[in-house]
């Protein structure tokens, strides 16, 4: 304790500046929670259908466009736009089959 006190009571004010950015990343992981959630009201407002937790086996292609899904389960799903959430290697190596692409 003695040695605490020497040091000038550092630990008082580490322990305000923890708090106050646990707050901080509290708040942000509420913004950021909240956004994704106007962002989804407004997609579905205008149309959009969102799945989560669905596996996607390939992304259907014609014409060097996407036109769909194939879910693992065998499903397929058209759609006008398909949006992906992974990056864009593992999009293209393990999701498009590389004779449905455009050449550019």
């Amino acid at each position: 304790m003695n040695d605490f006190l020497a040091m000038g009571g550092y630990g008082a004010y580490v322990w305000p500046c923890f708090a106050l950015a646990a707050a901080v990343l509290a708040w942000n992981a509420l913004a950021a929670r909240r956004l994704h959630e106007r962002a989804r009201e407004q997609a579905c407002r205008f149309g959009a259908e969102i799945r989560t937790e669905t596996p996607v086996a390939r992304i259907l292609t014609r014409a060097g466009r996407a036109t769909g899904v194939v879910l693992e389960n065998g499903d397929e799903i058209a759609a006008d736009v398909v949006v992906s959430s992974v990056d864009p290697r593992l999009t293209f190596e393990r999701f498009l089959e590389q004779h449905g692409l455009m050449s550019r």
